[in-house]
């Protein structure tokens, strides 16, 4: 299906930095918005050349980079919404409220395996170049291992969805409706410890080089990686936090205020908003040269680093 190309350059940024430093941070700009997903954008994922946005639909809408005036191709198979999505340098992986996962040969782009063992919805994946993670309305994350796609173990432990995932060098990170985050040994899903402190349900995580960052309604929380203590706490008032990205020291927020927010690492200030969606920004992605959002207004905004 054609996606219609709409080229948006009026309202991309507000600077919420003053100081010395504002000058040296990052500027970005709306370069195009991509509205050929037919309806809610659930995720987005950059891979090689390629972007992808699962919607509320079912279907994957791929981008070639640079190619931004047609969608380059089409995943189909899904049969309800693709709320996660997640690579490797081999494959793509796509998690549904169908209650599958799909994995997609990159070179080919066709479905290689279709996944099933979660009884409900699957929310949130994570991959790595041996373990695929997916996480679920069903309360457990399956632990597959890649290449059998058999699954090795069911983490279990959470009271409620598992609704966000994230892996570190050593760990899996697991955050839940239940309010609480739960970190598991990535090499064999043995759990390790709990974490609470949130008041709502935990919306999505990032990882830095140091930091453990959580998003949830209106209540962001730093964690040390060395301690697992709360470091630091910061607010977004009612502001519910939907997406987190960290790169380099930078922390990207997808927000319900229908903003992406860019914040320092380590001063903890917020530098940027990103403003032009019209609805709940559901999904944020970086790369070294662009942020890839996603929203419930239907179109997927590939903003550029200038300066």
């Amino acid at each position: 299906m054609p996606a219609a190309l709409m080229e948006d350059h009026t309202g991309d940024e507000n600077i919420g930095s003053h100081d010395g430093q504002a000058s040296r941070d990052p500027h970005w700009q709306c370069n195009h918005v991509l509205d050929g997903c037919g309806c809610a954008v659930w995720s987005v994922l950059m891979i090689s050349n390629w972007l992808l946005s699962g919607s509320g639909d079912g279907r994957i809408c791929m981008w070639s980079l640079g190619h931004w005036e047609s969608t380059q191709s089409m995943l189909e198979g899904h049969t309800d919404g693709v709320a996660s999505l997640a690579a490797n340098d081999n494959f793509i992986f796509s998690g549904s409220a169908d209650k599958t996962i799909r994995v997609w040969e990159l070179g080919t782009r066709e479905t290689a395996h279709v996944l099933e063992g979660h009884t409900d919805s699957v929310l949130a994946l994570a991959a790595t170049e041996d373990h695929l993670f997916s996480g679920s309305c069903d309360k457990n994350i399956i632990m597959w291992r890649i290449g059998t796609w058999t699954c090795q173990h069911v983490l279990r432990g959470h009271t409620d969805y598992v609704r966000t995932l994230a892996v570190s060098d050593r760990f899996l990170f697991s955050g839940s409706n239940d309010k609480t985050i739960r970190i598991w040994r990535k090499e064999d899903g043995e759990h390790q410890r709990v974490l609470q402190g949130h008041s709502d349900w935990v919306l999505s995580l990032a990882v830095s080089d140091d930091f453990l960052i959580s998003g949830s309604e209106g209540d962001i929380r730093v964690w040390s990686l060395d301690s697992w203590d709360c470091v630091r706490e910061l607010r977004e008032d009612t502001n519910g936090v939907n997406s987190l990205a960290a790169k380099g020291n930078l922390l990207f927020l997808g927000l319900q205020d229908m903003t992406i927010r860019v914040w320092r690492l380590g001063t903890w200030e917020c530098i940027r908003i990103l403003e032009g969606h019209t609805d709940w920004v559901y999904a944020v992605a970086v790369t070294d040269e662009r942020i890839l959002s996603g929203s419930r207004d239907g179109t997927v905004r590939v903003w550029g680093k200038v300066g």
